[in-house]
């Protein structure tokens, strides 16, 4: 598992370069960026489930059996469009991805605020439109 986060990683920092300074009209609404911009995000941390390779669920006995991190933010947000990736008008989930995917299951039902980096699906094990690399968590005691 360490090996595919390094991999997504490494995909995500030379395959998808980053356009630093890119800004939100301020006439719609204020939005986060893509990576390698860190963004904080709210909401509830839930670990589902899913089936790996080799075939992702075609060969439930040979695929890999994952749990996956999703953050459901407290509240929708938007992301900027930048010159490579496309704008997010209203996000409400993300996958979590850990550099210790061991750690994932610790946070299950937690509410938190999540910081990191955000990467649009690029692999087969991203289950989600967007991923969070993830750099720290801390229990959110404002939600409620």
């Amino acid at each position: 598992m360490n090996s595919q986060w390094r991999l997504g990683l490494v995909v995500r920092l030379l395959i998808l370069p980053s356009v630093a300074g890119i800004s939100c009209s301020a006439r719609t609404m204020t939005c986060g960026h893509w990576g390698p911009a860190v963004v904080e995000l709210r909401g509830d941390i839930r670990v589902v489930p899913r089936y790996g390779a080799p075939g992702f669920g075609e060969d439930t006995a040979t695929d890999a059996k994952l749990l996956l991190a999703m953050l459901r933010l407290s509240k929708p947000t938007a992301l900027c469009q930048d010159s490579n990736r496309d704008s997010v008008s209203s996000l409400t989930e993300v996958q979590l991805q850990f550099r210790n995917p061991e750690i994932a299951s610790r946070y299950n039902g937690v509410r938190a605020v999540v910081r990191g980096s955000l990467w649009p699906r690029t692999l087969g094990q991203d289950y989600a439109a967007v991923i969070m690399d993830v750099d720290s968590i801390a229990l959110d005691a404002r939600l409620p």
